[in-house]
């Protein structure tokens, strides 16, 4: 997917959205989890997450660095989900939508 692409299926997201999407190269339907990326995507520097976001992605998600999850984030991972920074995880959060596993700074899911 080049740049172009990913500009022409954003446009009714937030500025910070959008920004997202462009950093990311990823499109809006991939920001919302409506197509699945299908690859590893790593956002290992990523220290909060725009509202909205939820991804379907075929490998790992890595959010090593993310330290606060959004209301709502809810991702789909086929592979493993690098949350080391993270301290806690919302009540609501689905750990069996992870099919690898779910590693945190201090403790392990399976």
């Amino acid at each position: 997917m080049n740049l172009n692409d990913v500009m022409t299926d954003i446009s009714d997201l937030t500025t910070e959205q959008k920004d997202f999407c462009k950093k990311y190269e990823i499109s809006h339907e991939e920001y919302l989890g409506s197509v699945k990326i299908n690859s590893d995507l790593n956002l290992g520097r990523v220290r909060s997450l725009p509202e909205g976001f939820s991804p379907d992605v075929s490998g790992d998600l890595d959010l090593s660095c993310l330290v606060t999850m959004p209301k709502g984030f809810n991702p789909k991972v086929g592979g493993d989900l690098l949350l080391s920074s993270l301290k806690s995880i919302p009540e609501e959060f689905d750990l069996k939508r992870v099919n690898g596993t779910t590693k945190f700074s201090y403790f392990d899911f399976a």
